[in-house]
């Protein structure tokens, strides 16, 4: 079968071409997946696509007119598809449904860490040969109470790390689990009482701007935000003002609400005017949605993708988890 990755990067061909057995043929392009790109796919009888590609019903359509019969995610997340209009379409959609967590997971709490110790004040003081410390002064992880709000698989990891700290955690999850990682609490218990909160909850539409205004508000003055999850649970507006007002003391964040044609890839300026604002704050600690890019995690999502192409091509049932649209 041939396979065609969209959004392909050095690092996706070297773990993908590792993976791959003699039944894939595999095609790669950098570009995105977009109504624009899409006759890249002619020939092909799947694509592979990533977090910000466009899968909307006009991409789906123009994908089933070249001969495609199967969307690959590799990446969990697929609020991007068009799920009612695969259906109609006859596509599979399949998804890497798990990956390694401690990637996620050990990113959010090095983002908590570098908020909470002032690491990005500290490094745009040295780069000006400026070693003071006023204004670094941090806290002890040991001494305060860490919220994880959604307490999957990553969660469950932040959790246990940060306990191995010595924190206090506080676990939110509209699945109450049985983890003995922490306290179960509301998540108004878990915003009032957290000196940090770190977010894991999945995209969906009751999770849209999960943290505005009004959330901000019940937290914990200079409380720290931490979202590695999706860019969309966070209405960044708001958290500029709780910054600015002195409400918050930091944000850090691996998403962007608006990261689709901006991260990953290099721009001599940027157009957003938001996320340029962010970046020059010192209060404020952005990553390219990096935090899956370690080598298990490539390896994961490559195997995962790679068998699932296999199963579909030779009539096998995929795992449950992985199907988005069967």
């Amino acid at each position: 079968m041939r396979l065609k990755l969209f959004s392909a990067k050095a690092y996706d061909i070297a773990s993908f071409d590792r993976e791959c057995s003699g039944a894939i043929e595999l095609s790669y392009t950098d570009e995105a997946l977009t109504t624009a790109t899409i006759d890249q796919a002619a020939g092909c009888d799947a694509v592979c696509a990533f977090v910000n590609d466009q899968l909307d019903e006009p991409v789906l359509s123009g994908l089933v007119k070249h001969g495609v019969k199967h969307v690959l995610l590799r990446c969990a997340g697929f609020d991007r598809v068009d799920v009612q209009a695969a259906k109609r379409l006859g596509l599979c959609v399949s998804r890497v449904s798990s990956y390694s967590p401690h990637a996620v997971a050990e990113h959010a709490v090095m983002l908590m860490l570098a908020l909470n110790r002032r690491l990005l004040k500290a490094q745009q003081r040295q780069q000006h040969a400026d070693f003071t410390l006023d204004g670094l002064v941090g806290r002890d992880l040991a001494s305060l109470t860490v919220g994880v709000y959604g307490v999957g698989r990553i969660g469950q990891v932040v959790a246990s790390i940060v306990k191995g700290f010595g924190a206090r955690v506080l676990l939110s999850d509209p699945v109450q689990g049985s983890s003995d990682l922490g306290e179960w609490v509301s998540p108004d218990q878990l915003l009032s009482d957290s000196d940090i909160v770190s977010l894991h909850m999945p995209m969906c539409d009751t999770n849209h701007h999960l943290i505005n205004a009004d959330r901000l508000l019940q937290m914990k003055p200079h409380a720290l935000l931490v979202n590695t999850s999706r860019g969309c649970l966070v209405d960044v507006l708001a958290v500029m003002s709780a910054l600015d007002a002195g409400r918050l003391g930091g944000y850090a964040a691996d998403v962007y609400e608006h990261e689709a044609g901006i991260f990953f890839n290099a721009h001599d300026t940027l157009s957003d005017a938001v996320l340029a604002q962010m970046i020059e704050r010192d209060d404020v600690i952005l990553t390219p949605h990096q935090a899956f890019l370690t080598e298990e995690a490539l390896r994961d999502i490559a195997q995962t993708t790679l068998q699932n192409a296999v199963a579909f091509s030779s009539g096998q049932k995929l795992p449950e988890s992985d199907v988005v649209v069967a």
